[in-house]
């Protein structure tokens, strides 16, 4: 049996046709959880910013956390929890950035809030950081 493959033209309007869709930290902190497009219930963004406070480790029984804050071009702030395997990855980069202003994008990470404020962390292993990334995002936020 040969199967044969189909090749078509997305035409989903909410289609990713880029590889981040970052949300201004003011549309997080207005974030209405029951107008918003969600995957499998649960809603995702995409952050950018620059560290302004690196934060440190948090051993838990069962976990390890960081809480940082990133700063937008507009100067506005969130935090942000880094869980688990993301801890790792995020001291390694920051190491490696150290004498730099670190410009961090969190991939899929998921809003919440927390003592009446909204916030955002990592989610699982579905979440990426990069800090400093050679990439256009970054390239372009340093820019501004």
């Amino acid at each position: 049996m040969v199967a044969k493959t189909e090749i078509s033209e997305v035409t989903y309007s909410k289609f990713l046709y880029s590889r981040f869709a970052f949300k201004n930290f003011d549309e997080i902190a207005r974030l209405d959880r029951a107008a918003e497009e969600t995957f499998f219930g649960i809603i995702f963004v995409d952050v950018i910013g620059v560290i302004v406070a690196p934060g440190r480790v948090l051993c838990q029984p069962k976990c390890r956390l960081i809480e940082i804050e990133i700063a937008n071009e507009n100067h506005n702030r969130i935090f942000c929890t880094i869980w688990d395997a993301n801890v790792d990855s995020y001291l390694q980069q920051l190491e490696k950035s150290k004498g730099t202003l670190p410009i961090i994008i969190v991939q899929f990470c998921r809003p919440n809030m927390f003592k009446g404020e909204m916030r955002v962390s990592t989610h699982f292993n579905s979440s990426q950081v990069f800090i400093n990334a050679d990439i256009s995002e970054v390239k372009q936020f340093r820019s501004r």
